[in-house]
């Protein structure tokens, strides 16, 4: 690091890389891939996740099992999405009302909340 600063905010600073642009990118990625993985099963049923040892079928049965990683890992779906409408978009942060309290406290009130729930 570069007095506090990652390489890719130097990089953004540069002009070489928009944090906010790849966030595209993930969610792409987060969307398409559970998509991927589950087109095998749909079209092979059961058979799909089965191989014969030493064969490369094992892969499809990988790319299922692991298809839901991507949109969870490094940030999921819905933190990309918020991160394109505030940086790229330039919406307004959602309502947060419990930004400057202790995490403890937050929990402790919902827990006592005697209010109807929706």
């Amino acid at each position: 690091m570069h007095r506090g600063r990652t390489l890719i905010a130097l990089a953004g600073q540069a002009g070489g890389f928009n944090p906010g642009m790849a966030a595209y990118g993930k969610l792409f990625r987060g969307t398409y891939s559970p998509v991927r993985g589950r087109l095998p099963v749909e079209i092979g049923g059961a058979g799909a996740m089965t191989w014969e040892p030493g064969s490369h079928d094992r892969d499809r049965a990988v790319d299922f099992l692991n298809s839901k990683v991507i949109a969870i890992a490094a940030g999921t779906n819905e933190m990309q999405r918020n991160g394109i409408s505030e940086r790229i978009l330039g919406m307004p942060r959602e309502l947060s009302v419990d930004t400057r309290r202790p995490y403890r406290e937050v929990i402790r009130e919902e827990q006592d909340w005697t209010a109807p729930r929706i």
